[in-house]
């Protein structure tokens, strides 16, 4: 009855009989506003900046072509469209004839790229609970009314449930992914949040799905009609996560890395490990994505071969995560951060490791690490370890100075008992520096040596004399250590 009503709608682009007054409703106005059963209603939107938007149409249009919804706003062909179909991207037509043709489903969302804009829709406000279908695998779905992520149920074969129920089932992930500012990157709706989070009218919205089964939006303010809204058991959540993002010239994404109570290292439900959502239709933006080292065979769809969010048992004694990125225009300079590090427990240690570059980082010690974008098809491979710290009581076992027989200068000769970044100084007799010989270099646990040839900053030779030597240790959780030695420089 539902769908026979809805596709009525689509054919006459009336639902109800009603006064013959049109009514504008600026920008995301809520069911409410829009007195449903009246005459087609208008309703705008703006885009405030030129880019790539998730979009959906927020009411049933009188004429559902691009040409009759967007034309008169944006031009012909001065816009794109993708719609998302058997798990890759096609392109919707945006000039005549095609444009003039092609009818956009209620149901779906869409990818628009256009310049900055206000866009106005005529038609009818949906009536009664929407049902949206899913496939298994990631869906482009509409917002057909302001629900909140909490009201909303899935029916798989006729059994319905809440969202947080079908996700703890594997029906559903209960975080949709949105991307609405011009960018292409995404923002998400999770249910369960405070307050609660709810979907936005024009938005289109990141469905995954774990079997083929509908989601069932309830009109706001009607009574739900399939079962009440149910809660679930709550979500187990991760005792500690941090986001890692990467960003160039006008492009950001990132991952999120966590740990949980009873996390494995394969796949633990949707509360826990989140799949990527597909890119948007950017061929220069960065994708940025966790590859999990195993895949639950329960669970083999290939939505999980690159996850958002991966999380792995907090007891572990060491844990890494491996993630890529790709894309970006080539050549361009890539900046790694991680702002919320704070979040990972103190007695952790975070190291990040570039795989293709054979270097490491200490992250509670450095901030960021930048390379070089490898352009469309190109991909970084890198990892994160995460371990428990260990207290050294002597972090520089050994550290001594021997002047070289053949040239001017010293061989520095250290030992640690712990990972570390080490700076090695050259002081003069009234303590003033005169030589770095080494700064930030990061060094595993053991036996290292490095040459100093006696010369200042600038190349030329020191004078002859007594000199100090001094090497300065800081472990990834916090640990100092700093070592003295005596240089005499000869003729």
């Amino acid at each position: 009855m539902l769908l026979s009503g809805l596709l009525s709608c689509l054919a006459v682009g009336v639902c109800a009989a009603g006064t013959s007054e049109t009514q504008s409703v600026k920008r995301l106005g809520t069911i409410g506003e829009y007195a449903v059963g009246r005459q087609p209603t208008e309703v705008t939107h703006e885009l405030f900046a030129s880019g790539y938007y998730m979009i959906s149409l927020p009411l049933v249009p009188v004429s559902a072509t691009p040409h009759a919804l967007f034309c008169d706003d944006l031009g012909d062909g001065n816009y794109y469209m993708w719609r998302w179909e058997a798990g890759g991207y096609q392109l919707v037509p945006t000039s005549p004839p095609g444009c003039q043709t092609t009818t956009l489903s209620t149901e779906q969302g869409y990818w628009l790229l256009a310049a900055a804009a206000t866009l106005d829709v005529t038609g009818t406000p949906r009536t009664g609970d929407q049902v949206l279908p899913l496939r298994t695998g990631w869906n482009m779905v509409a917002a057909p009314f302001e629900a909140t992520m909490d009201s909303l149920q899935v029916d798989k074969d006729g059994d319905v449930r809440s969202l947080a129920e079908a996700q703890t089932a594997g029906w559903v992930m209960a975080t949709f992914y949105y991307s609405h500012d011009g960018t292409g990157s995404y923002s998400t709706l999770t249910i369960g949040e405070m307050p609660q989070q709810q979907l936005s009218l024009w938005f289109g919205y990141w469905v995954l799905a774990g079997s083929d089964c509908s989601l069932i939006v309830p009109l706001p303010g009607g009574r739900i009609s399939r079962i009440a809204a149910s809660g679930a058991a709550a979500a187990p959540r991760p005792i500690w996560a941090f986001d890692i993002l990467a960003s160039t010239a006008g492009s950001v994404d990132s991952v999120t890395i966590a740990a949980a109570d009873r996390a494995s290292e394969g796949f633990d439900g949707f509360a826990l490990d989140k799949p990527k959502p597909p890119a948007a239709p950017n061929e220069d933006r960065l994708r940025m994505a966790l590859q999990p080292r195993q895949l639950d065979k329960a669970a083999p769809m290939s939505a999980l071969r690159e996850l958002q969010t991966e999380t792995k048992g907090a007891a572990q004694e060491t844990a890494e995560w491996a993630f890529s990125v790709g894309g970006g225009v080539e050549g361009g300079r890539v900046t790694l951060s991680w702002p919320a590090l704070g979040r990972l427990p103190k007695d952790r240690v975070a190291i990040l490791t570039d795989r293709d570059a054979h270097r490491r980082i200490f992250m509670r010690t450095q901030g960021q690490y930048g390379f070089t974008a490898p352009g469309a098809g190109g991909m970084r491979r890198f990892a994160i370890t995460v371990r428990r710290a260990r207290r050294i009581a002597t972090l520089v076992r050994s550290f001594w100075v021997t002047p070289m027989r053949s040239a001017r200068g010293a061989e520095l000769t250290w030992t640690l008992a712990e990972d570390a970044t080490v700076d090695i100084t050259v002081l003069n007799a009234a303590g003033r520096l005169v030589q770095q010989v080494r700064n930030g270099l990061v060094a595993e646990a053991g036996r290292h040596t490095v040459t100093w040839d006696g010369r200042s900053p600038g190349g030329t030779s020191l004078p002859s004399g007594a000199y100090l030597c001094v090497l300065s240790v800081n472990t990834p959780d916090g640990q100092r250590a700093r070592a003295v030695r005596p240089i005499s420089l000869g003729r």
